[in-house]
């Protein structure tokens, strides 16, 4: 993994559980971007909720988050959920 700003870390190539949409970094919304082990992933494409699985050697890799753990998010993390239900709002007006 490489940071390249205070907010993005780049990491290995990882497809979405859901829709397949690969990703290569992580970013956070205020504060600093570096996934560990449990950290939270958000598909940009879909709004599912994964988990990063981080390995000693630095590989990212995603999970899906189980029913506490999305729980533990919603509670969390209300302003994401708010952007997700955004987001998800304006992919269906424009179909």
């Amino acid at each position: 993994m490489r940071q390249i700003d205070p907010f993005t870390t780049l990491h290995n190539k990882v497809p979405c559980r859901i829709c397949g949409t690969t990703h290569d970094a992580a970013t956070s919304m205020g504060r600093a971007a570096w996934p560990d082990s449990g950290s939270f992933s958000v598909c940009v494409t879909c709004g599912e909720i994964s988990v990063f699985e981080v390995s000693a050697l630095g590989q990212v890799a995603l999970r899906e988050a189980t029913l506490a753990e999305v729980r533990d998010f919603t509670r969390d993390h209300p302003d994401a959920v708010q952007r997700i239900i955004a987001l998800n709002a304006m992919r269906r007006d424009a179909r």
